[in-house]
């Protein structure tokens, strides 16, 4: 879990443009992933937060639950803005 958190941090710390550095304007992030984190993307879910999630891999006609209670880690920082869960 405190990888998971790390990896929650980090990104945003590299989200920024830091006073002094390279560039003024570009954060680090811009300038080796060439993405912006957006708020509307990557701030969707509070991390360490609980959950249902809607999961259906394979569409089947089954009388089973498709519904998960999962924990949010927090963004996976690609362009998607999709969430990393864990499954309880």
């Amino acid at each position: 879990m405190k990888i998971e958190f790390l990896h929650f941090v980090v990104p945003w710390l590299n989200a920024f443009p830091v006073r002094g550095k390279i560039s003024k304007v570009f954060s680090p992030r811009d300038i080796i992933v060439r993405s912006k984190m957006s708020a509307k993307k990557h701030c969707r879910v509070l991390p360490g937060s609980y959950y249902k999630v809607y999961d259906e891999p394979d569409p089947y006609n089954a009388m089973v639950t498709r519904i998960h209670e999962e924990i949010a880690f927090g963004p996976a920082c690609n362009l998607q803005g999709s969430v990393k869960f864990y499954y309880i």
